[in-house]
C-alpha cells in the first residue's frame, strides 16, 4: 500500500510510491545534448518496460544550491515501482541493462549511482 503525505496548507492526504529508485548521472563532458536526448526519449520508455517500473521523472541540478559545490551529479531520475517482489524487477532491470532492450548511450558519464529506496509509513508536509 502506498504511503500517504499530508500537505501543508490544505491538510489533503495524496498517495506516494511505496518504492522507487533514485538514479544519479552526468552526461560525458561536452555531450550534454546527446545525453538529454537519448534518456528523455529512449531510456525512460525502456526503463518504463521494465515490469514494476510506472512512472519516471528527471531533474537537473538548479544553479541556486543552499551550499557550495563541487556537487558530483548533476542529474536525479526518480523511478516509481508497484511491485510485490522488489527482486524481481530488480532482476528484470539487470537482464536488460546494456542490452538492445536498454543500451546506455556513450554520453553517459561511467561514474553513476541508484539505489532503491522505501518509503516511510508516516509522512506529513512540513
Amino acid at each position: 500500500m502506498p504511503a500517504a503525505w499530508i500537505c501543508r496548507t490544505t491538510g489533503s492526504t495524496f498517495a506516494v510510491a511505496g518504492v522507487g529508485f533514485v538514479g544519479f548521472t552526468n552526461p560525458i563532458e561536452g555531450q550534454e545534448d546527446a545525453f538529454n536526448a537519448w534518456y528523455s526519449d529512449v531510456h525512460l520508455k525502456d526503463v518504463l518496460k521494465v515490469p514494476g517500473i510506472v512512472a519516471a521523472q528527471r531533474f537537473k541540478l538548479s544553479d541556486v544550491q543552499r551550499d557550495q559545490p563541487p556537487f558530483p551529479w548533476r542529474y536525479l531520475a526518480l523511478y516509481e515501482i508497484e511491485t510485490d517482489d522488489l527482486n524481481h524487477t530488480l532482476a528484470a532491470l539487470r537482464e536488460r541493462a546494456g542490452t538492445s532492450a536498454m543500451a546506455i548511450s556513450g554520453a553517459v558519464a561511467p561514474d553513476r549511482v541508484g539505489w532503491f529506496e522505501v518509503a516511510s509509513k508516516n509522512r506529513t508536509g512540513v
